[in-house]
């Protein structure tokens, strides 16, 4: 039951970050470098904590896919799932209570996890990107975490450095998410 505390937590702190990080970069001008490696960092940080405790899923697609290949039962699928949803819901109800609508929520620029649709960006083309980026994490979390066990460190940074690298090389295009916890929250 820890693993799932572990998983909520990390989702939770994930999923506000993002999403207080996000509207600091359109309201004050943040740069996007610092959201995205900050971002990593804690990929970093949460999946070394998990060490020996849980998966270091972060991410409900990983759960999904961990159970379709057989890695992870239903039962343990259906706990990672609801303690990333319940953890990203409950991240976005405390930034939505502590922030004033006016002036962070209200703008039209404003995207958390993944960038509002116009008219120049297509929804299968930021549907295609998150799918593809998820499946590069996915399948280094796979290499590391799952067929490499004395090299768990190197996964974590592996994680952490992609995800960084993802969101900051498309943060323009889709709002970098590469998490369905962060896209469901944000």
């Amino acid at each position: 039951m820890i693993y799932l505390l572990i998983e909520f937590m990390g989702v939770f702190i994930m999923v506000l970050f993002r999403g207080y990080a996000n509207i600091m970069v359109d309201i004050r001008d943040v740069p996007v470098v610092s959201n995205n490696l900050l971002y990593g960092l804690l990929i970093i940080i949460f999946t070394v904590s998990a060490k020996n405790v849980s998966q270091a899923l972060f991410n409900p697609s990983f759960a999904i896919t961990q159970n379709l290949f057989g890695k992870l039962s239903t039962g343990a699928t259906v706990g990672y799932l609801c303690s990333h949803i319940v953890a990203a819901l409950c991240a976005t109800a405390v930034l939505s209570n502590v922030l004033q609508y006016e002036g962070n929520f209200d703008r039209p620029t404003l995207y958390l996890g993944v960038k509002s649709i116009n008219d120049k960006v297509y929804f299968f083309s930021v549907l295609t990107q998150e799918i593809i980026g998820s499946m590069f994490l996915y399948f280094g979390y796979l290499h590391y975490f799952v067929h490499q066990k004395d090299t768990y460190e190197k996964g974590c940074l592996f994680y952490g450095f992609l995800v960084s690298a993802l969101s900051m090389a498309t943060y323009s295009f889709n709002g970098g998410a590469y998490n369905l916890a962060i896209m469901l929250g944000g």
